[in-house]
């Protein structure tokens, strides 16, 4: 079984402000902060430069785009109540089957459950 890192939404947020402001690119942030490429975009034949991912577009248009920030450290605080309540609990995904990230996961591992038990 893999031992998936756990991201705090500040680091969320100061990553997706560094992304935004183009302070650093896809890549540069992935290889900074030893992230899987995979975490930022679908897998694609093509590389990250130059390209937005879908998460960083959405962070965008929904929530930067519409909202006014006092400071640096209030933009952090509303990116990551965006990521952490809409984003993931509110927001459903295509890609997830037209459910929320947090409904797609207690989905799978209730699957991952079962598939144990019966094994």
């Amino acid at each position: 079984m893999v031992n998936r890192r756990q991201f705090t939404p500040e680091f969320k947020a100061q990553v997706v402000l560094e992304l935004l402001s183009g302070a650093t690119s896809g890549a540069e942030a992935c290889r900074l902060y030893h992230i899987n490429t995979q975490v930022l975009s679908r897998p694609s034949p093509l590389p990250m430069e130059g390209r937005i991912p879908p998460v960083m577009r959405t962070i965008k248009e929904e929530e930067v785009d519409l909202s006014e920030y006092q400071d640096y450290w209030d933009a952090c605080r509303q990116i990551s109540r965006f990521l952490e309540e809409v984003y993931m609990q509110k927001r459903i995904h295509s890609s997830l089957g037209y459910m929320t990230p947090v409904e797609f996961e207690s989905q799978w591992l209730a699957q991952k459950a079962i598939a144990k038990a019966v094994s």
